[in-house]
């Protein structure tokens, strides 16, 4: 008979036998594992890959939508790129969107959208080309950009120090111009110095009037930092000699006024290049939130590519588990058959195999898991991306590494629950 005084006593002392029962079978599961340690390695190795896949490939593609959503944010998902060509986005490309070198439009279409498309609310003419650059002994090359005076409105960009060129500058085809925040610490070690200063386009100087507040890459990779922005009519009339502009960007009044004004803009420039019914167009026109999705559905190829690289991996691990444990039950037979003498149950037999399956399994998911964490921090770190984490995320992994333990070890614990004492024992 129990008194009130000796519960708290045989609740000790049951936590107590709990507790050294756990570290009983931890010590069983890591001698077992140990006895076969390159299988027991590389069963690990299947779940790790899975986990590490799974893990990396899912943060990056949530940092890279982080990004983007970003970017449009502060770009406004009422903005248009109106390009020569056909659109073609590609990350990296310094000239923004494909078609760059069509000579389709000119500064003539954008005045003409200006003036006759409604609910535009402003145009900014752009043209780019990648040119040398010098300042004293010092030269380099780099994108450099004829741009309109609303230039850094539209793209929503802030300035270090100085001031932008403005529409008298562009009118008069003015020889100043500003440059990003790296290539003016590139030429001349501190980014403000360059105020006032002049920078040489072949045979000619460029007056310093501003220099660009640090931005980074924009949504399509392009580093605007790397860039200089000069008036567009003296980019093709003074460092260039050319016509045609590459690109002009549009904002509208709000987002439901954008499909009407993508098919004015259509409709306008098709009439203006003299463009018959059955021709495609020679220009394009891309709103940013259309340009994210495009990308998101890029991201979400990446995704599901990832995910079926990581089911393969944890299916490898899962098989490679359990073929170790199916070895490691019939290695242990014996020992199988003296713990069921001395009183242990086929359920502490079948825990016991699936704790050590699930510890395989585990460990791979968390390493990886680790693993995969500490590139996307460095990653995030570098400023390539912003950083995004998703813990339950992790957790999921942990937890599918885990099932992947028990789905392995379920047969190899069915089998070794099975072992007849006896006939072992007499072996």
């Amino acid at each position: 008979m129990t008194t009130p005084q000796t519960k708290p006593a045989a609740r000790r002392i049951s936590l107590l036998t709990a507790f050294l029962s756990r570290r009983g079978n931890l010590r069983i599961a890591l001698r077992a594992l140990s006895t076969h340690r390159l299988r027991t390695v590389l069963a690990i190795l299947g779940v790790f890959l899975g986990a590490f896949m799974l893990t990396l490939v899912l943060h990056i593609s949530q940092a890279v939508g982080l990004k983007v959503t970003n970017e449009s944010n502060r770009l406004g998902a009422n903005v248009a790129d109106v390009t020569a060509g056909t659109v073609t986005m590609t990350r990296g490309d310094n000239n923004r969107a494909g078609g760059r070198n069509a000579a389709t439009l000119t500064l003539d279409d954008a005045r003409a959208i200006e003036q006759g498309v409604p609910r535009v609310e402003l145009v900014v003419p752009y043209a780019m080309s990648t040119r040398p650059v010098t300042k004293g002994r010092r030269n380099t090359s780099c994108p450099v950009v004829g741009a309109g005076a609303a230039f850094p409105d539209m793209r929503n960009m802030e300035l270090l120090c100085g001031s932008f060129f403005r529409e008298g500058d562009v009118a008069s085809k003015a020889l100043v111009c500003v440059p990003g925040y790296e290539i003016a610490a590139r030429l001349f070690d501190e980014p403000a110095r360059a105020l006032g200063q002049r920078l040489r386009f072949g045979s000619r100087e460029l007056l310093v009037v501003g220099v660009m507040a640090q931005k980074g890459q924009d949504a399509t990779g392009v580093n605007v930092d790397e860039q200089i922005y000069v008036p567009v009519t003296t980019f093709m009339e003074r460092l260039t000699t050319q016509e045609h502009i590459s690109g002009i960007l549009l904002r509208v009044a709000s987002r439901d006024a954008v499909p009407g004004v993508q098919a004015a803009v259509g409709t306008l420039l098709r009439a203006r290049h003299h463009l018959t019914p059955g021709q495609p167009d020679d220009f394009g026109v891309a709103f940013s939130e259309q340009v994210n999705e495009m990308q998101a559905k890029a991201m979400g190829l990446v995704r599901v590519l990832g995910a079926i690289g990581a089911g393969i991996s944890f299916s490898i691990g899962t098989l490679g588990i359990l073929s170790i444990m199916t070895i490691i039950v019939r290695a242990r037979r014996l020992e199988i058959g003296v713990r069921r003498a001395v009183g242990a149950t086929k359920r502490n037999i079948v825990g016991q195999f699936l704790f050590e399956s699930v510890l395989m399994a585990g460990t791979g998911g968390l390493l990886g898991v680790a693993v995969a964490l500490g590139i996307a921090s460095a990653v995030y770190a570098a400023g390539v991306l912003p950083a995004a984490y998703d813990p339950p995320l992790a957790v999921g992994v942990l937890l599918a590494s885990a099932g992947c333990g028990l789905m392995a070890g379920a047969y190899p614990a069915w089998q070794a629950a099975r072992v007849d004492v006896i006939r072992t024992l007499r072996g």
